[in-house]
């Protein structure tokens, strides 16, 4: 019940932002642009007695919205590789590969450094994850290929959507124009778990490094109306 209503408000809120983002005027304040990164992650959970972390990438498209001078959203739309290796269940010893279409949304307050263009930036949110892979292999076994699999709940229904609460702080960067560079230090800890061939639960939670590029929307950009420096 608690994970079903954080989805329902997660999707709400998704939808609330892009919607902000995406209208007039609020374009004057937006920025659009990529973001990558690699990305450490392995399964946990019940059943699951260990699991070495496994290396994947994260990337896709970022939208940012300048709600003041010291804060903004980011809304992002990518691809998201997780999983584990050696990842020791009832069942066995296997490697896991996870892939999802990931879309978090969060809040980032900016401290100025000596009122320059670099920011200190905090932030937290939501994200949703909609499973576009699952595949898997008997650990260590580098010559057998990856078998799909099915993330499901214990009564057997299929697991398509997995919530988490992504947190950390990034550098950020603000140029003339209105561009923004930014390096960031991502954990997005999961709300719910899936299980494979119902003998466990598991879930897996990802640290990330990723950097990001984006430029304004409107190219008339001037930054918002409280925000005098030029470089910002």
């Amino acid at each position: 019940m608690v994970v079903t209503t954080v989805g329902l408000w997660a999707r709400r809120f998704v939808l609330a932002a892009a919607v902000l983002v995406v209208s007039s005027p609020a374009l004057a304040q937006a920025r659009v642009g990529f973001t990558v990164g690699p990305a450490l992650s392995k399964v946990s959970g019940e059943g699951i007695s260990s699991s070495d972390a496994q290396w994947g990438i994260m990337l896709g498209l970022n939208l940012e919205y300048e709600i003041a001078r010291d804060w903004q959203i980011d809304l992002e739309f990518g691809l998201s590789q997780k999983g584990g290796d050696k990842v020791v269940t009832p069942d066995g010893v296997f490697d896991y590969r996870f892939d999802y279409i990931e879309i978090p949304l969060t809040v980032s307050r900016l401290f100025w450094l000596n009122d320059g263009p670099w920011a200190v930036s905090p932030f937290a949110g939501l994200s949703i994850g909609l499973k576009s892979k699952c595949a898997i292999r008997p650990a260590g076994d580098r010559d057998v290929e990856f078998e799909e699999c099915t993330v499901s709940t214990p009564g057997g229904d299929t697991v398509s959507q997995m919530y988490g609460l992504p947190f950390g702080v990034a550098l950020r960067r603000r140029y003339p124009g209105g561009s923004s560079f930014a390096v960031e230090a991502r954990y997005t800890a999961m709300l719910n778990s899936g299980t494979e061939a119902g003998t466990f639960m598991g879930k897996s939670n990802t640290f990330a490094v990723m950097a990001s590029f984006t430029f304004p929307l409107d190219t008339g950009w001037r930054g918002t109306p409280s925000e005098p420096n030029p470089n910002r």
